[in-house]
């Protein structure tokens, strides 16, 4: 596998290092456990704020 290109069905992206903390932090308050857990939570509550 060569480096630098993510494995099929995976993406990379990058991220300025103040950015990476602040979802971090936000990964902990929602009491995420993994990064997919994280970005369904984003997404639900994102859904949730749209419909009101």
């Amino acid at each position: 596998m060569v480096v630098g290109i993510p494995a099929k069905g995976w993406k990379q992206i990058s991220l300025h290092e103040d950015r990476f903390w602040k979802l971090l932090e936000i990964k902990a308050r929602l009491k995420a456990r993994t990064w997919d857990e994280l970005v369904d939570k984003l997404y639900d509550l994102v859904m949730k704020y749209e419909a009101n």
